[in-house]
C-alpha cells in the first residue's frame, strides 16, 4: 500500500498534477512521520513548481529526520540559494560545507557554494568555489582564472590562499598533460 501510494505520488510529480501529488504525499507523511523521504519528495514537488519557501519547510523536515544526508542537504541548499533571502543564503553555505566536508568532489556544491558566497558578497570565497567546481569538471584554464582572482581577495597564506594556490599549481599540471 504504501509502495503503490509513493509510486502515485512520484507519477503525479511527472505528470505533472501536483495538487493530486500533494495530496498522495501528505498522506504517506500522516502515516509515516518517521520516514525523512516523504517530505524530501514534498520538497521537490514543491520546488520544481516554484513553491520555494514551502520546499524549504520540507526539506527542512526531512533533513531533521536524516541530519547530513548530502542528498537532503544539497536539495535544502538549493532551495534556499533559490529564495534568495539572508538566513536562508547563510543556511545554505552552512549545508553546503557540510555536504563538500563530506564529499569534496560535489561539483553542484560548489556552484550553489559560488553563488551563495557571491550573494554574500564574498567574491573571494565564491571565486574560489567556481575554482573548485571547474577543477572538478576538468576545465583547467577556467579553475586557474578563478583561482587567481580569488587569491587577490586573501590575506596571503590564509587557508583559502593556499587552497587556491593549490588549485592553480594542479591545473597546471593536468595542462601539462
Amino acid at each position: 500500500e504504501i509502495d503503490a501510494r509513493y509510486a502515485r505520488a512520484i507519477a503525479y510529480l511527472r505528470l505533472p498534477d501536483l495538487d493530486k501529488g500533494i495530496k498522495e504525499i501528505n498522506n504517506l507523511i500522516n502515516l509515516n512521520k518517521n520516514d525523512p523521504f516523504f517530505p524530501e519528495v514534498l520538497g521537490q514537488m514543491l520546488f520544481e513548481n516554484g513553491q520555494i519557501f514551502k520546499s524549504i519547510e520540507q526539506l527542512q523536515i526531512s533533513s531533521n529526520l536524516l541530519p547530513n544526508n548530502p542528498i537532503i542537504l544539497l536539495s535544502l541548499a538549493r532551495s534556499q540559494v533559490e529564495y534568495g533571502k539572508e538566513k536562508e543564503n547563510n543556511e545554505a553555505i552552512s549545508n553546503l560545507k557540510i555536504i563538500l566536508k563530506a564529499i569534496p568532489r560535489n561539483i553542484a556544491a560548489w556552484k550553489l557554494l559560488s553563488i551563495a558566497e557571491a550573494r554574500n558578497n564574498n567574491i573571494g570565497e565564491a571565486q574560489l568555489a567556481s575554482a573548485e567546481a571547474y577543477f572538478l569538471l576538468g576545465e583547467y584554464s577556467l579553475s586557474i582564472q578563478f583561482a587567481e582572482k580569488a587569491r587577490i581577495s586573501f590575506k596571503k597564506s590564509s587557508p583559502s590562499d593556499i587552497r587556491a594556490l593549490d588549485i592553480i599549481f594542479f591545473s597546471k599540471e593536468k595542462l601539462k598533460i
